[in-house]
């Protein structure tokens, strides 16, 4: 085919190569004006894990596959059980509430929606206005003990609540020491901020477990000690006993 030829064909469905395009585009853009915006937040967090180093050797150990997937099962578990993402939550809301206006941690539409969940005047009485660590321990103190505003924003489906945090993904990437969490909601701030607070609670909480096996671990040798010591305390005194007896 010529060049003329092709400019004639072009020309004889320049309509049709025009408004194929137009309609398509008009479609899309119909069909996608109302739909909801997502945004997406994710983080990596490194656990040392499958690679069998180990801080005393400075080395990497033999790796016991089936202990490591049990390892991986367990950080997982923590970042995805039922207190954790109490936890979250609390801290979320209370973070939100004692901001006085929209801001980094919390957009205009997500600040709006809390406004209407809880208004300025049902506040007063747990939100310390720039200070989020007074106000968690306010709104933690009310859902305790059944404050039906606290328990519906924690227990219900918004973006506070346990059922909503459980959509974060947590997943092991490939065989690597690398643990990869997403979350998606329709807030760039809320959808950050949540992703910051989950990394806190659940960094903390592993650490309060880690210090508790080490501790029972502590705790038994102290134990084993004390029995060595009486034991060679009581030797001691037998053999003291007898050689006075027995004039050595």
């Amino acid at each position: 085919m010529s060049l003329f030829d092709f400019l004639r064909l072009v020309y004889r469905n320049l309509k049709m190569l025009v408004a194929v395009p137009i309609v398509l585009a008009v479609t899309i853009l119909l069909l996608t004006a109302n739909q909801a915006k997502e945004y997406q937040s994710n983080a990596l967090i490194y656990t040392g894990i499958g690679s069998g180093y180990n801080i005393e050797s400075g080395s990497s150990d033999k790796v016991d596959y089936k202990a490591v997937n049990a390892a991986y099962d367990n950080l997982m578990s923590i970042i995805k059980s039922r207190l954790t993402l109490e936890e979250v939550g609390l801290k979320l809301l209370a973070l939100n509430l004692s901001q006085e206006k929209p801001g980094v941690v919390m957009g205009n539409e997500a600040y709006i929606k809390l406004l209407e969940a809880i208004p300025a005047e049902k506040r007063t009485d747990f939100v310390v206005v720039g200070d989020a660590e007074k106000t968690y321990e306010n709104i933690t103190s009310l859902y305790q003990t059944g404050h039906p505003t606290i328990v519906q924003m924690i227990r219900g489906k918004g973006s506070y609540s346990i059922q909503k945090l459980q959509s974060i993904a947590v997943k092991r990437v490939k065989s690597s020491d690398m643990i990869s969490v997403e979350f998606s909601t329709y807030d760039p701030g809320l959808c950050k901020t949540t992703l910051d607070i989950l990394l806190e609670v659940f960094a903390s909480r592993y650490r309060q477990l880690k210090e508790a096996e080490t501790g029972d671990v502590v705790a038994y040798f102290e134990a084993e000690l004390r029995k060595a010591k009486a034991n060679l305390n009581l030797a001691e005194d037998e053999l003291t006993a007898f050689r006075v007896k027995s004039r050595v």
